[in-house]
């Protein structure tokens, strides 16, 4: 049985959380594509007989306690150095990147 029809067939409290572990399935003879969650779920506690949560109250019910810390994973397997690669060519004693900008680029509006 899948979750929607166990929640359907339980006829779910208005209060309880609801699982959110289904698929897009049609809950109550409407179309659903298209539907934000808190929609779907209004139709859902509606077609119920019960008043549906506003969506402030509705978002806090998804929240559950905090759980406790996650296990830490295992160390991973250390990875293949690269082999070096060539020198590069000299470099030549010229101006440096910021010397050709300011004599090509940056002029002095008091010159």
């Amino acid at each position: 049985m899948s979750t929607i029809e166990s929640m359907i067939n339980n006829k779910t409290n208005q209060n309880a959380p609801i699982k959110h572990t289904h698929t897009a399935e049609d809950i109550t003879g409407a179309e659903i594509y298209g539907k934000s969650a808190y929609d779907v779920y209004k139709d859902f506690t509606v077609s119920q007989g019960n008043g549906p949560l506003s969506e402030e109250d509705w978002l806090k019910s998804l929240k559950g306690e905090r759980g406790p810390p996650g296990k830490d994973g295992k160390n991973g397997k250390d990875g293949v150095d690269g082999i070096p690669g060539k020198d590069g060519l000299p470099g030549m004693n010229d101006k440096s990147a910021y010397k050709i900008y300011a004599e090509n680029v940056w002029r002095n509006p008091n010159d």
